[in-house]
């Protein structure tokens, strides 16, 4: 018996022939005491590293996304707000974002969007309110 059908077998997983070890234990029904029968390469690895195998591997797309978030929030953090900037001359801006933006006066984009009443859409506004102004002056 291979491994395809003997997870089939035990109900912890579809897969068809050709999937990798990767691919497998990626799986999260899939119990890998039942592949260290096909692969012996995970008989090498102490509990502790097994463990920290196949955590890494079934949360790899949650650990990339979460960084991907980190990494946006750096960059927003690193826009610069003038400190002269006229939040009345920023088009389609939500009147609450507006007067908040006004009373807070913050200088970055990511302390912006953590002012309560600022959402997503004000802050898009803003950046492309600042990409018109301050970028197209430059070149």
């Amino acid at each position: 018996m291979d491994v395809a059908n003997e997870l089939r077998d035990l109900g912890q997983s579809n897969l068809q022939q050709g999937f990798s070890v990767y691919e497998i234990i990626k799986q999260p029904t899939v119990d890998v005491d039942v592949l260290k029968k096909y692969f012996d390469v995970l008989n090498n690895l102490t509990e502790t590293q097994l463990q920290n195998l196949i955590i890494n591997i079934r949360f790899d797309g949650y650990i990339k996304k979460e960084l991907e978030t980190v990494d946006r929030f750096e960059k927003l953090e690193q826009k610069m707000i003038p400190t002269d900037l006229n939040y009345d001359d920023v088009d389609s801006l939500a009147t609450e974002a507006r007067e908040k933006l006004k009373k807070v006066r913050p200088v970055s984009i990511g302390q912006a969007s953590r002012i309560s009443g600022v959402n997503p859409a004000d802050i898009q506004m803003l950046l492309i309110h600042l990409r018109k102004k301050y970028v197209s002056s430059q070149e």
